[in-house]
């Protein structure tokens, strides 16, 4: 390495590791021009490229560090897997990656965790237990791999002898906080499923309780959250002029959101079913997007038209890789109803759907659910109904601005009057009807959500009221609603 190579890269690792990736890419960029083969720094530049959500960058930058030699290229492979899945939802890409980076190394357990993931998603289960089973007999007290395991396991008939091993292993006395809270959560599903209501919601709780210790930096301020809400209602005080223009682009977003756990998912497997409507899934990219713009809303609200003009060329240009020619993909980040000032600053007419579930089956499924511990409210019950309530005091907001574009869907309605409600979401859309939306579960389309095997089934409203179950253990959380924005939900 020269003097002036060393010089650049030091320069470039020193601004990665300040946090100033934009500077960092410019760096990395100016090095790899005077520098081509310098493998390393290829690798790099792809990882603050995927950070920026520049997806089709970061993998030209991995391709580039694997035809200059870099070294363990197995992790090049998942890592480019990653990217086809969750930024190109490119499922024969991402098998593709994984398979290579296994060529490489049959016994990489990363890859074959990722590739169990992948065919979860894909709804093979068997396959997918096969994986897991690969993975056990690598490494037989890895409790995560066990839990993923028995998450395969059909929940409605679950085996003894799976429910005997989740309980064993959570007798070691060697496990993490960590460990615990995947095996209780797997075993609080078994139990929910045949029905053992009172083990379930304690395998549940002490899941919670050890997911706390696991994160202790992630815990739920209300506080923050009421400040979040006020700070972003008063920097996107009324609506924008639906005049404005921009380009349009292959493919139109439409954007699912509200509360996880609300039926989002189901909505959207419900449209990718039309042949106009593409499945975009979680996207994370408006989360790059708010990032890049300053992250708050008052410097969102305020940013040029050029950076806003910049931001929606890169949003458009991944939705039209996945869009691949079809009017409309869908964009199901459930948290993005913080952002829908930034979602109508870069699509002015942008449609979006608000899902909505009863609060306490809502609360109830979230708190069964391994999310991640960013998402801290989902680790106690009281918190998610604070959560909860403020999501509908924004989207109140929301609504107030945006009235004819935005479309509340309640989970109860596609349930129960799926014809009806379906119209009426393609309607709003500008859709017509197709059978084959009421056939969304025997599509092989991607689903990368914690309720991938409920959506693969027909639809059927054995959800609803889900919480009677467990109405011992919701009294808190029924007196916190009767007085509260959601009191005229709880029917």
């Amino acid at each position: 390495m020269t003097r002036d190579h060393a010089s650049l890269r030091q320069r470039a690792q020193s601004l990665s590791q300040s946090g100033q990736a934009g500077a960092a890419i410019q760096a990395y960029s100016a090095l790899l021009r005077a520098f081509p083969a310098d493998a390393e720094s290829w690798y790099n530049l792809a990882h603050l490229l995927r950070r920026t959500g520049n997806y089709p960058g970061a993998l030209g930058a991995y391709d580039q560090a694997l035809r200059h030699g870099i070294s363990s290229p197995e992790e090049v492979h998942l890592n480019r897997s990653v990217l086809f899945l969750e930024g190109l939802r490119d499922a024969q890409a991402c098998e593709a990656e994984l398979n290579a980076a296994l060529a490489i190394k049959p016994d990489y357990t990363a890859a074959l965790f990722n590739l169990g993931g992948l065919q979860e998603d894909l709804g093979k289960r068997e396959e997918a237990r096969a994986t897991y089973e690969r993975l056990l007999a690598l490494e037989p007290r890895n409790a995560e791999y066990l839990a993923r395991r028995a998450g395969v396991e059909p929940a409605g008939n679950p085996s003894e002898t799976i429910i005997s091993e989740l309980r064993a292993a959570l007798q070691r006395s060697d496990l993490s906080p960590a460990d615990r809270s995947q095996l209780g959560f797997a075993l609080g599903r078994l139990l929910d499923g045949r029905c053992d209501w009172t083990a379930a919601f304690e395998a549940y709780r002490d899941a919670n309780e050890q997911a706390q210790k696991a994160a202790p930096k992630f815990r739920y301020s209300k506080a923050q959250d009421i400040a979040r809400r006020d700070d972003t209602k008063a920097a996107f005080p009324t609506a924008f002029d639906h005049s404005m223009h921009h380009p349009a682009g292959k493919s139109e977003p439409v954007f699912i959101l509200g509360m996880f756990r609300s039926g989002s998912t189901l909505v959207e497997q419900v449209l990718s079913g039309h042949p106009d409507v593409v499945s975009g899934g979680e996207l994370d990219l408006l989360m790059h997007l708010s990032r890049a713009l300053g992250g708050k809303a008052e410097r969102i609200a305020a940013a040029s038209e050029a950076q806003i003009t910049s931001a929606r060329d890169q949003y458009q240009g991944i939705i039209d890789k996945i869009g691949q020619g079809r009017p409309i993909v869908t964009d199901k980040r459930p948290e993005n109803f913080w952002d829908i000032g930034l979602i109508k600053r870069l699509f002015p007419k942008a449609k979006i759907i608000h899902t909505q579930r009863n609060p306490l089956d809502n609360c109830l499924s979230v708190y069964f659910q391994n999310l991640h511990p960013s998402l801290s409210y989902a680790m106690d019950l009281e918190a998610c109904a604070e959560h909860l309530m403020i999501e509908r005091q924004m989207m109140a907001h929301w609504e107030a601005l945006w009235p004819e574009d935005i479309l509340t869907v309640k989970y109860a309605d596609m349930v129960s009057a799926p014809d009806e409600t379906i119209v009426g979401v393609l309607g709003f859309l500008g859709l017509p009807w197709d059978d084959a939306c009421l056939r969304f579960y025997e599509a092989d389309s991607i689903v990368r959500t914690a309720s991938v095997w409920q959506v693969r089934q027909p639809l059927h409203a054995q959800s609803l009221r889900r919480w009677k179950n467990y109405e011992a253990f919701l009294t808190p959380l029924k007196d916190r609603f009767a007085t509260s924005i959601v009191a005229d939900e709880l029917s």
